[in-house]
């Protein structure tokens, strides 16, 4: 439970700081040069789902703490293939929760 409950915080922390690198970058008071881009891009890419890269990750599994759209998620356990993407820890449908991560927005669901 602790190791998990670190994973998360680290996330969290994570993604806060990459909210806040992107809307910095997106207003123009950001960092400047060729490192900005590969910056954003490396963001970009840890906000996105493994599973289908388009969407974004907006659903997180309580019991492993891994994140990635409510998508794949739904898609597995709909399947009966009631494991973690990522770890294959089993679960369940009370693990399943949405994320908030400001005005990203998946366009297809």
């Amino acid at each position: 439970y602790g190791q998990r409950k670190e994973e998360s915080s680290k996330s969290k922390r994570v993604m806060k700081r990459a909210k806040s690198q992107l809307d910095a970058v997106t207003s123009g008071k950001g960092v400047v040069g060729g490192d900005a881009e590969l910056k954003l891009e490396m963001y970009e890419n840890a906000l996105h789902c493994p599973i289908n890269k388009h969407l974004w990750k907006d659903t997180i599994l309580m019991r492993c703490y891994h994140m990635h759209s409510k998508k794949a998620i739904w898609d597995n356990y709909n399947k009966r293939n009631r494991k973690c993407p990522t770890c294959k820890l089993p679960y369940t449908k009370d693990d399943i929760k949405p994320i908030f991560l400001g005005n990203l927005e998946n366009e297809e669901e």
